[in-house]
C-alpha cells in the first residue's frame, strides 16, 4: 500500500471511531448536524442527503453489490468503501466495480431454500461448498461450524416468515450504521456497499413493494438527482 492511500485511510478511518461510538449511543441528530454543516462547506465532498436517513426504495432498485478490487485506492475495507464515513461525493470508476446480486452465491443459497425448496444441507450455503471470490459477498458461511450454520438457518427461515407477514419495516435499532447502506452510481443505479444483504435478497425472493436503506456514496454525476428524487425518514 502506498504512502497516499495509507495517509488517506488514516484520515477516513480516524474520523470513523468517534462517529461509531456517537451512532451507537443513539445521538443520530449529532452526526445529521455535523454533516449538514460539513455538506455547506464542502457541497463538491459531501451529499446534500443525511446518511443518517432512510430512503424507501423498492428492492429491484438495488441491483448491484460493491466490489472494488481489495488493493483498490479507493477500497478501504474489505473492497468497499468505510462503513462508518458516510456521506461522500467521489468520482472515479468505482461504480464500475459491481457484482450483479444475482450472481452473488448468497442469492443463488437464499434462492434454493427459500424458492426451490432444498433442505438448508443441500444448499450451496453449507460451510463444505460455500466459496466466494471477494470479501464483500458474505463470507461468513465457510467459517461456520455445523452448529453455527445451523442456528443461522433458523435465523433466516424467522426472518424470512417476518418479512413475509409485516414487509420490511423502518429500521428501529438504535445505530444506524449497521442497516443497509446502499451507493449511488453514476448512472443512479443504487449498489448495495454495507451491511443488510440478507434482508435484501430475501426482499427480492419475496418481491417486497418496499425496502429501506441509507445512502452512503454517491457519484458526483447524479447528486443534483439523488436530492431531487429521493425522500428520507429519521434514522
Amino acid at each position: 500500500m502506498n504512502l497516499c492511500k495509507r495517509g488517506r485511510l488514516f484520515w477516513v478511518k480516524g474520523w470513523g471511531l468517534p462517529r461509531r461510538k456517537i451512532d451507537e449511543l443513539g445521538q443520530q441528530r449529532v452526526l445529521e448536524l455535523a454533516h449538514a454543516t460539513k455538506a455547506r462547506l464542502r457541497p463538491d465532498k459531501y451529499t446534500p442527503i443525511s446518511p443518517y436517513r432512510y430512503i424507501k426504495i423498492k428492492p429491484s432498485r438495488v441491483s448491484y453489490v460493491q466490489t472494488l478490487p481489495v488493493n483498490h485506492p479507493l477500497a478501504e475495507h474489505r473492497g468497499r468503501f468505510y462503513k462508518y464515513s458516510p456521506g461522500r461525493i467521489i468520482s472515479g470508476e468505482w461504480d464500475q466495480k459491481i457484482t450483479p446480486i444475482e450472481k452473488v452465491p448468497l442469492f443463488t443459497g437464499l434462492r434454493e431454500h427459500f424458492v426451490e425448496g432444498k433442505d438448508w444441507e443441500e444448499t450451496i450455503l453449507h460451510p463444505e461448498r460455500y466459496e466466494i471470490d471477494h470479501p464483500n459477498l458474505s463470507e461468513r458461511y465457510h467459517e461456520y461450524t455445523l452448529d453455527e450454520f445451523h442456528e443461522r438457518c433458523e435465523y433466516l427461515d424467522e426472518l424470512y416468515y417476518s418479512l413475509q407477514e409485516s414487509g420490511y419495516v423502518v429500521p428501529d435499532k438504535r445505530s444506524a450504521l449497521d442497516e443497509l447502506a446502499v451507493n449511488v452510481g453514476r448512472n443512479g443505479q443504487f449498489i448495495r456497499n454495507s451491511e443488510g444483504i440478507h434482508r435484501l435478497v430475501l426482499a427480492k425472493l419475496l418481491d417486497l413493494d418496499h425496502i429501506f436503506a441509507r445512502i452512503h456514496v454517491v457519484h458526483p454525476e447524479v447528486v443534483t438527482e439523488s436530492q431531487s428524487n429521493l425522500q428520507t425518514k429519521p434514522g
